[in-house]
């Protein structure tokens, strides 16, 4: 083996060295994910997901555009007997009224 080979071979091992220094300490940092945390987190993500489970439920319940239609149509139908009412009761003698 050459110089330049021995050199080029310590420059990769000096970098998986620091590879396995930068590992071990996730390995050791409070962050770094246990078993206890992914529970934690898959029981997180369950919460969420029942969540929008709920969500679409109650969305897929809310009226469409062909039911705020119809009801469109009934409250424009009301609107115009009220109308119709108010009028005829303008129309009658004052001693009509009934308090």
């Amino acid at each position: 083996m050459n110089l330049d080979k021995a050199r080029e071979l310590r420059e990769e091992l000096g970098a998986i060295e620091a590879t396995l220094l930068r590992i071990r300490d996730l390995w050791r940092s409070p962050d770094f994910p246990s078993a206890k945390k992914l529970l934690g987190l898959a029981q997180q993500v369950q919460g969420i997901a029942t969540g929008l489970e709920n969500i679409t439920r109650k969305v897929e319940e809310l009226p469409g555009a062909d039911d705020l239609d119809s009801l469109g149509r009934v409250v424009i139908e009301i609107s115009t007997e009220m109308d119709n009412i108010v009028e005829k009761a303008k129309e009658l003698p004052p001693s009509a009224n009934v308090r």
